[in-house]
């Protein structure tokens, strides 16, 4: 008998985390300290968002004098896989036809307004804007859909960025001034450097990308073991300064089972896109510092205000912790120690850029202006990974 109940409690458990939760959300009575229940909807759609998980619906109710219900908003709308969006509910509960003329989600004129990548259904999307090719009302991902919809009023560009933008890893770009908490996943880098030939097919320009790896020693594991194919040196300064081939001689060093730092360049992110910056790369980086140090300083600002420890240290290394044992102490008790470039400015930033078959070139004390210097290539040397665009 005991098992069989035993089979029973865990039918309904199972039954219970795969039941669909419907979450509510209206103007005439929403409130986001609400509980997203019928009589209690939340107030904004980005709520409604935050706390929808698998097989969930979010419905948009209908104002009560039947005029058009405007969720107005701020930012990216992320629909997750496996939740649905649907408009057009009245207070019963009950769907009314022609729902998309009642039901309005508008942006700010900034942004884009959705990425799908579970369900959007009933509901006019306007106000949106996006500075890449990719929808500027509605970016539907793989497995995403969208039906019964009115999607107008939006504008999508591909317009180039300014230094400071963030690039974003659908190959958009937005201001650091619009980013919130719940886009920095989609971040890939900070933009330092845009072509200003606006012709050019590729490059249009170069970003650095704001997370961390852990510090790597050296570029290489001896002073003899620079080898590749066909790597190029230079012993003169301005010459080296031309060098913006840090993609090609990146590469030219995958090969190399003693150039470790490659092969980590090489494996960060999992995408294949980043590569260390040539000596030119890294001076274009010197030049827009200014715009490039606010944007750091402003996502340094957005994460720490979400006291999340662990998303802080994906951005900037383990050295940034609690001085409590509790690691999800306040943000207020953090230590903003870390091996990024941004805050050991002091360190040589290494370039891909040879001077001799066992040195590199480098920049000591990037926030002053910085100094060139070349470096054995078996010392104690800072990163940074960038990518092109």
């Amino acid at each position: 008998m005991k098992s069989v109940w035993l089979i029973v409690l865990l039918w309904c458990m199972g039954w219970e985390l795969c039941a669909q939760r419907l979450v509510y959300v209206g103007l005439d009575w929403g409130s986001d300290s609400g509980s997203g229940g019928i009589e209690t909807p939340y107030l904004s759609l980005k709520k409604a968002l935050s706390v929808a998980r698998a097989n969930d619906e979010v419905r948009l109710l209908i104002r009560e004098n039947g005029n058009k219900a405007v969720f107005e908003t701020k930012g990216e709308l992320v629909i997750p896989a496996g939740v649905k969006v649907s408009g057009g509910y009245n207070k019963k509960g009950e769907k009314i036809s022609d729902s998309a003329l009642k039901i309005v989600v508008e942006g700010d004129g900034s942004n884009r307004v959705f990425k799908v990548y579970g369900e959007l259904e009933g509901v006019t999307v306007t106000g949106g804007k996006c500075k890449g090719a990719n929808g500027g009302g509605v970016y539907v991902a793989t497995g995403g859909k969208v039906q019964n919809c009115i999607i107008t009023g939006n504008t999508a560009s591909y317009q180039l960025p300014k230094v400071g933008d963030l690039l974003m890893k659908d190959g958009s770009y937005m201001d650091v001034g619009a980013f919130t908490y719940d886009q920095m996943e989609q971040v890939k880098g900070v933009v330092f450097w845009v072509n200003p030939d606006k012709s050019a097919a590729s490059p249009k320009g170069w970003a650095v990308s704001p997370y961390t790896d852990e510090p790597y020693k050296w570029w290489a594991a001896s002073s003899n073991s620079i080898t590749g194919a066909d790597p190029a040196s230079f012993l003169n300064l301005q010459e080296a300064l031309l060098d913006l081939n840090g993609k090609e001689n990146t590469l030219r060093f995958q090969n190399n089972p003693n150039c470790g730092i490659i092969q980590r360049c090489l494996a960060f992110g999992g995408s294949g896109d980043f590569y260390l910056p040539s000596l030119g790369q890294l001076y274009r980086l010197l030049v827009g510092w200014d715009e490039v140090e606010n944007t750091f300083e402003e996502l340094w600002r957005v994460i720490r205000e979400s006291n999340d420890l662990v998303k802080a240290q994906d951005f900037y290394g383990r050295g940034v912790r609690s001085v409590w044992t509790n690691s999800n102490c306040d943000k207020d008790h953090w230590s903003n120690v870390t091996f990024h470039f941004m805050h050991q400015q002091a360190a040589l930033l290494a370039s891909s850029t040879l001077y001799n078959n066992s040195m590199i070139w480098g920049l000591v004390d990037i926030a002053e202006r910085a100094n060139i210097q070349n470096q054995l290539a078996r010392s104690e040397i800072n990163f940074v990974y960038v990518t092109e665009f």
